[in-house]
């Protein structure tokens, strides 16, 4: 540990273990990503590689403090012992597989200054193999959180403003100390998921927002730290539906009508002549979906619905001329397709192209409220 020069206004909280080829480029843009006085907090959560050897020099000069449990402890654990030690007025809590992008951290606190009874701000999390939106949100329906907008395209002016939401992931957060010290610390009792939606909540509960900053962005790697990070997934989930299944609002429909206003604004009056849905789900908000549909295209009954669940099909990529009947290929209605994610589709270029021949565009919507026209998939393969 070296000692402290003087009181910092951020702590930097940093919970790892192992995944040392993160780490090199992670330690190098935290110093880009904020320019506010830190002090920097390593709780090291039982590695078996050597995390204290790849921190700089220049990170270890001042305002640096590093602890190691023999054995993991868990997330929740490690989070709340650095939190315990940190001095700053901000606490920032850091997952190691980020790439930190300029000002990242800045934007935060300003967003935190500008925006009245904030409680907690997240960031826009970016997947570094695709540049698609991992992360601008958690949602709900009755039985399962959702990432809304999930690999939605960088560009969707939907993931590039600031919004309000029930919970952010906790890779990249930012917690004033008197909330976190009004708040209490993260309940141990979820081991290594959820935590961070049960803080939000219980942050909400308080009468505090949760707003996800559009302009504090990182690349995250996700999730990469190995299995038995996971090995509680199951026990977690039940936990977390008895704790708070009655109290959160099932939101996911109000983002999927935000992206049918994005997608349709420009759009003539649609005909319910001229479409059909073609179901491909896998999960349970279909139906739901559907009757959004049905019900934007002010449908009595007549909109056909083909039913093709992929529920016993294993495989993540969907091919359509494997799936569905020929003659579909020359159907003259337009098809909406319901799948649960869009880039399960994305391998469909001669099928989408076969239909764009004959008509204009058609959309698919996933269980993510993303609505994605399918000349635009035909550009992604």
């Amino acid at each position: 540990m070296v000692a402290k020069n003087s009181k910092p206004e951020v702590s930097i909280v940093v919970p790892v273990h192992n995944g040392i080829n993160f780490l090199p480029q992670f330690w190098k843009n935290i110093k880009t990503s904020i320019s506010k006085n830190f002090e920097l907090i390593v709780v090291d959560d039982g590695s078996t590689e050597n995390i204290k050897e790849t921190i700089p020099n220049d990170l270890k000069k001042k305002n640096f403090l590093f602890y190691r449990n023999e054995f993991p402890e868990g997330y929740a654990n490690a989070v709340n012992f650095g939190v315990s030690k940190a001095q700053g007025k901000y606490y920032f809590i850091l997952n190691t597989d980020l790439i930190l992008q300029k000002d990242s951290l800045n934007s935060m606190i300003k967003t935190l200054g500008d925006t009245k009874d904030c409680g907690i701000i997240g960031s826009k999390l970016i997947y570094p193999q695709t540049g698609r939106i991992q992360h601008i949100g958690v949602g709900f329906s009755d039985i399962k959180k959702y990432h809304f907008f999930l690999n939605s395209p960088y560009s969707n002016s939907l993931v590039n403003k600031n919004r309000e939401v029930q919970a952010t992931t906790f890779a990249q957060v930012c917690i004033p100390s008197k909330v976190w010290q009004a708040t209490g610390n993260l309940n141990p009792f979820y081991f290594n998921r959820n935590e961070d939606i049960d803080y939000c909540l219980r942050v909400r509960k308080n009468g505090l927002k949760i707003i996800v900053d559009s302009q504090s962005i990182s690349y995250h790697w996700e999730s990469l730290s190995g299995t038995p990070r996971f090995s509680l997934d199951e026990s977690n989930e039940a936990r977390f539906w008895t704790d708070w299944g009655n109290k959160i609002e099932q939101d996911m429909l109000k983002y999927l009508l935000e992206s049918w206003k994005n997608q349709f604004q420009s759009e003539k009056k649609i005909e319910i002549n001229n479409w059909a849905i073609i179901n491909l789900s896998r999960g349970l908000l279909d139906k739901g979906i559907i009757s959004f549909i049905k019900q934007k295209l002010k449908s009595t009954g007549n909109l056909k619905v083909f039913n093709f669940r992929q529920t016993s099909n294993p495989n993540y990529q969907l091919y359509l001329p494997l799936i569905l009947p020929l003659n579909f290929l020359s159907e003259s209605k337009r098809f909406f397709y319901v799948v649960d994610q869009f880039p399960q589709l994305d391998k469909n270029k001669y099928w989408f192209n076969c239909r764009l021949n004959l008509l204009d565009n058609e959309y698919v919507i996933d269980h993510f409220a993303n609505i994605i026209k399918t000349s635009d998939l035909c550009l992604n393969t």
